[in-house]
């Protein structure tokens, strides 16, 4: 098995990751609030998703509509939608607060 290697910014520290249904790109979730889009074949960044002030603690991918959408939800209690056409946030929920 070949293991790839893919460098990040020095000051993100992985905290999820989740691989899209093809197998060919994963969504990783850092401790600054990124989250790195990248092609596994190619072995590069996509795209730098954006949205979240603090840690990006989930990440959910739906293949299933033609938009492409992915979620990230992060410490900052919010839920970004992004559209993975434009690489853009689609839909900002929050802030999340308990009770």
């Amino acid at each position: 098995n070949l293991i790839k290697v893919i460098k990040l910014s020095q000051m993100d520290k992985v905290e999820c990751i989740t691989f899209f249904e093809n197998g060919k790109k994963l969504a990783v979730g850092t401790s600054t609030g990124a989250c790195y889009l990248i092609d596994v074949e190619q072995e590069c960044i996509l795209a730098t998703l954006l949205g979240h002030s603090k840690c990006v603690r989930s990440i959910a991918v739906d293949n299933s509509t033609k938009s492409q959408l992915l979620l990230t939800c992060g410490n900052d209690g919010l839920i970004c939608m992004h559209d993975l056409h434009s690489y853009t946030i689609a839909q900002l929920f929050g802030p999340v607060r308990e009770g």
